[in-house]
């Protein structure tokens, strides 16, 4: 079996022979010098390593995309044969990880100030990260609020999400769209916390933030009325709090996704925000009104 998948990434690759491995161009970055080693445990195992520094999901994730690494459980393999990714699907994956390959972690740049600007104080989540002059479809360039999708089910990285941001970060940028998704992103999420106790699933990263924020809870943000609706969980989420955006496609979607998580036996509530408002409208209005920081 290593043999095998050695063989398949060499050559899917292009990989070169460097001393007892192999060095070939990493999937998940723009590689201008090879910097993905290659080798073979004692044990048999195929070993694949950035030395530029792309973390591990996001080269695994590239080389599935790219059909040189094959999935983790039997169930996973299954769905991937039912939902096969058509070849400018992959190319998108590919592109989006890449993305976050390039970004850095959050603190200290324009993405926690437009944060701190919403009044979210919390810790930034790991997989929100720091994209710098990123190319909008406009041609102009700006800093990124950046977000790793993976896949519901098995925690798959398949998609970045984007929201572009004015130059000092204190507000988005004033481009239509400010916020844009790529890769494979239906049926994921913004994982923003571990499962722990009640699990909070909202719309948006910056209302989902809130609510956790406010609560103390972990949370999740499905991106999209749609996302929400498409949203598939593993099995150990039992205890889900929707955030119900106050409008009616939020409110339809996350009845839908109700319905559908009740029935797969899974405890259900709703915390509904008032008409033409989500849960970061209510952290704003509360610090107006000299309410808590958190």
């Amino acid at each position: 079996m290593s043999v095998d998948l050695t063989e398949h990434l060499i050559a899917g690759l292009h990989a070169k022979r460097s001393g007892q491995g192999w060095l070939a161009k990493c999937p998940a970055h723009d590689d201008a010098n090879p910097s993905l080693s290659i080798n073979v445990g004692k044990d048999g195992t195929v070993l694949v390593y950035c030395h530029a520094g792309c973390q591990q999901a996001a080269v695994i994730a590239s080389l599935r995309a790219m059909d040189l690494w094959p999935g983790g459980s039997r169930q996973d393999r299954a769905r991937s044969r039912l939902e096969p990714l058509r070849s400018h699907d992959r190319r998108k994956v590919a592109s989006a990880l890449q993305l976050w390959c390039r970004s850095r972690p959050a603190d200290g740049t324009p993405v926690e100030r437009y944060l701190r600007s919403r009044n979210i104080i919390r810790a930034v989540p790991r997989r929100i990260r720091y994209l710098e002059r990123a190319k909008h479809p406009s041609g102009s360039r700006h800093p990124v609020m950046i977000g790793l999708i993976t896949q519901g089910l098995d925690d798959q990285p398949s998609g970045v999400h984007r929201t572009f941001l004015a130059a000092d970060g204190l507000s988005k940028a004033s481009v239509s769209p400010d916020k844009m998704m790529l890769g494979r992103c239906a049926g994921g999420i913004v994982k923003l916390g571990a499962i722990s106790g009640p699990l909070l699933i909202g719309e948006g990263i910056e209302t989902t933030l809130s609510a956790m924020q406010t609560t103390g809870l972990s949370g999740w943000a499905a991106l999209s009325t749609s996302g929400l609706t498409a949203l598939r969980l593993p099995r150990e989420c039992r205890d889900i709090i929707i955030l119900v955006d106050g409008d009616d496609p939020g409110r339809m979607a996350s009845k839908h996704a109700a319905e559908r998580w009740c029935a797969e036996g899974r405890r259900v509530r709703l915390a509904t925000a008032p008409d033409g408002t989500d849960f970061n409208d209510l952290l704003r209005a509360s610090k107006a009104l000299g309410g808590p920081d958190e």
